[in-house]
């Protein structure tokens, strides 16, 4: 059963409820102390029903939750994400949670899985009755269950991922709240580093045929043409999964650019990577997506591809280093869950997101206000969150963009991150 089937039966068991209720006997008020019997029909009173909390919320707890991919391939970045999210609550709840309510995390393993997400994100609203979703999880999960999520007019806070369909500047579907930087405009920053740090004339692009590849690779098509004097000489495509890069890297090789960006994730990245590094083709910056950007990265794939990775940029929009008092809480929190070995850039992601969710829940509460879906929309919309790892997000008058200004980093196998900052925090405009 879909998401409309289920709010459609819903609707219709409330709208009979009404009716049967509507059909019973009147019951006439009883007279208050005191009243005189004068007192004309005009003038009764009534006083309007409490505002009720929202789903997931009783006296002293508030049930939240998501699916994530934590196992397969892509659990080196769903664990992290997933216990960071975890060690964030961890820190909320021991200081008392939110207005005497602890935070509750309910997690469902839908191994990167969109039929698994659907089904989960049913079983989330539905069933389990969370408040809201945080941290909905992978681009092609999210895309396929974008429609749903919307329908729904659940909350949604923070998406691991950055689909275009998450964008927009004044008109959104009001209970899409992103925050991590959203594919198309990453592109465009990704082109603009390569063309001003670089200062490239030529640049070649290897891209994933996918909806996170396709989504970023317009994006940086779409800047590219901006510049008059650049010139796109090797586009390449590889499917998700591939193993093998030979084709496409020998023809970068041939073109020979000043500078290559590839928006693929780490799955397609490592073979491309790797397959450069056996054609000797290793001495080409490449700019790659913020994702890659984790020492888990770098240490699963530094030895086989060496000089290749020494240029290897890529952006960021986590400043692991920026707030040590934050950074100080994160790893007390993610120590006493057990979690020091993922003290990296996925699992500050999750810290993240535990954080946009809980500022709206502290709002509402400092308003005097109850609990409800859109009292705590409302609050998100009230002011610009601070991200607590650098930067804020505003989703004030419909703006639904994401992060908008991200840092370049290169690797370092020397730096406990694995990576070092090479610029500061630009936008595209920051860039021309």
């Amino acid at each position: 059963m879909n998401l409309k089937r289920s709010l459609v039966m819903v609707l219709v068991i409330m709208l009979a409820a009404m009716a049967f209720t509507g059909c019973g006997s009147q019951e006439t008020p009883a007279a208050s102390s005191g009243s005189s019997s004068s007192s004309s029909a005009g003038e009764t009173s009534a006083e309007a029903p409490a505002e009720e909390t929202a789903q997931g919320v009783t006296d002293d707890k508030i049930l939240i939750g998501n699916s994530a991919a934590t196992s397969g391939a892509f659990a080196p970045i769903g664990l992290p994400f997933i216990h960071g999210i975890e060690s964030y609550l961890a820190y909320v709840n021991e200081g008392g949670g939110v207005d005497g309510r602890q935070i509750e995390f309910l997690h469902y393993d839908d191994e990167f899985d969109p039929a698994l997400t659907s089904q989960y994100l049913e079983k989330l609203i539905y069933e389990d009755e969370v408040f809201a979703i945080v941290g909905h999880f992978g681009s092609p999960c999210i895309a396929a269950t974008l429609p749903d999520l919307e329908d729904s007019g659940i909350p949604a806070v923070y998406f691991a991922g950055g689909v275009a369909d998450l964008y927009s500047t004044d008109d959104p579907d009001r209970n899409i709240y992103p925050v991590q930087p959203i594919y198309p405009y990453e592109g465009k920053i990704m082109a603009a580093y390569a063309v001003s740090y670089f200062d490239a004339k030529t640049v070649g692009i290897i891209y994933t045929n996918n909806e996170a590849g396709l989504n970023t690779y317009e994006g940086i098509k779409e800047q590219l043409a901006e510049y008059p004097d650049i010139q796109v000489v090797a586009e390449e495509s590889v499917s998700p999964g591939l193993t093998d890069a030979t084709a496409q890297v020998l023809k970068v090789k041939e073109a020979n650019p000043d500078v290559l960006v590839i928006p693929s994730l780490s799955a397609e990245l490592a073979p491309v990577i790797k397959t450069m590094e056996q054609q000797g083709l290793t001495d080409v910056p490449i700019v790659t997506t913020y994702s890659n950007v984790s020492s888990v990265f770098v240490d699963s794939n530094y030895n086989e591809a060496p000089n290749t990775m020494d240029n290897l940029y890529g952006l960021g929009w986590v400043d692991l280093e920026g707030n040590p008092a934050v950074w100080d809480e994160f790893t007390k929190y993610m120590t006493e869950l057990g979690y020091e070995d993922e003290l990296n850039a996925y699992s500050a992601t999750g810290w993240i997101a535990g954080n946009f969710f809980s500022e709206g829940v502290r709002r509402v509460a400092e308003s005097g206000e109850v609990l409800t879906w859109e009292n705590y929309m409302n609050a998100l919309e009230d002011a610009p969150i601070s991200n607590p790892f650098g930067g804020s997000i505003d989703f004030s008058d419909g703006m639904r963009t994401g992060t908008q200004q991200m840092v370049l980093s290169r690797v370092d196998v020397n730096s406990p991150s694995k990576w070092t900052a090479v610029s500061g925090f630009n936008g595209v405009d920051d860039l021309k």
